[in-house]
């Protein structure tokens, strides 16, 4: 009628529960089946060719044809778009978190000396782990967001009845990113240890199944703990800051501010009821004891077989 164009975007309605739906303890079987859903995302995202294999596949063709043009065209341009989003939730920039927590600390929105501490804990491991090898680790298209109320337990299978059957779906791709594809894994196993009483045992399964599909590297693997506890801070930290300042958008604009800011969009705050007992857990046990604990139980031939849950 007004002569105005409109994109609209028609989605297949997926039927399941979320994860955060599924009521807990979650089997382990669940969670194994889980990590393989997940390995096979990271699989399937992984054959996204980079910029110097597209540049090889056009040399090796000559003279392509249009369609194999366009083809190369339209994904190098995508890599391009997605290298560029420089974003928080991206753990590459994990250290510009950092300026965010100082800010609540300085509004006085942040007083907890010990989960400050934690933090800072995080930021030094990440600075001296993680920086120094970061040119090293293998760069791919990531979702970027698996957590908890983006990955659905599909109706198809009741996940309580028959979790060794259980089929997942992923929804929301706003944060698609080109970044480290070990971020994938270790997002994934951030909000896999929320609300757990043992999360490393958790996170271990969920590995197990990962590792199945999609094995992590050497190096991948000695950083892994490393990285899931940098995502819990830029969740916790994010979150807190998101809450206070209301920010809008990827801009980063703060509206409101001050010590009186306590109005907000309390989704923001899902991971903070369950988040610092996590991270808690995580650096009390340490990076090495967890390292090992990956390694033995990601690597076994069959995850039932894994130790008890003590941690």
């Amino acid at each position: 009628r007004n002569q105005i164009a409109h994109t609209m975007r028609v989605l297949t309605f997926v039927r399941g529960k979320l994860l955060v739906q599924v009521p807990m303890p979650h089997p382990e079987e669940f969670v194994y089946r889980s990590g393989v859903f997940i390995g096979r995302i990271c699989d399937a995202l992984s054959k996204w060719p980079t910029p110097h294999q597209l540049e090889l596949q056009k040399a090796r063709a000559g003279d392509v044809d249009a369609a194999s043009a366009s083809y190369i065209e339209q994904h190098a341009l995508c890599w391009q778009v997605l290298a560029s989003r420089s974003r928080l939730w991206d753990l590459r920039f994990f250290m510009d978190v950092q300026h965010f927590m100082t800010d609540l600390i300085m509004r006085g929105l942040f007083t907890d000396d010990t989960r400050i501490m934690m933090c800072n804990t995080v930021f030094n491991a990440f600075k001296h782990l993680v920086q120094p090898v970061s040119e090293k680790l293998r760069v791919g298209v990531l979702h970027n967001d698996l957590n908890e109320q983006n990955i659905i337990a599909l109706e198809s299978v009741d996940p309580v009845v028959s979790p060794q059957d259980a089929e997942f779906g992923v929804i929301d791709f706003g944060d698609v990113v080109v970044s480290w594809r070990v971020n994938e894994i270790a997002i994934a196993m951030a909000y896999c240890c929320l609300d757990k009483q043992f999360p490393i045992r958790d996170m271990s399964v969920m590995l197990a199944g990962i590792q199945s599909v999609y094995p992590l590297t050497p190096l991948e693997m000695r950083i892994l703990p490393c990285l899931i506890c940098a995502r819990l801070v830029t969740s916790l930290v994010m979150g807190m800051y998101s809450y206070h300042m209301q920010i809008i958008g990827d801009g980063g604009d703060a509206q409101g501010g001050g010590a009186n800011a306590t109005t907000g969009n309390d989704y923001v705050l899902t991971t903070q009821k369950t988040g610092w007992y996590a991270l808690t857990r995580l650096l009390t046990v340490g990076a090495e004891v967890i390292f090992k604990r990956f390694i033995a139980d990601s690597y076994a031939e069959n995850y039932s077989t894994l130790p008890g849950r003590d941690m």
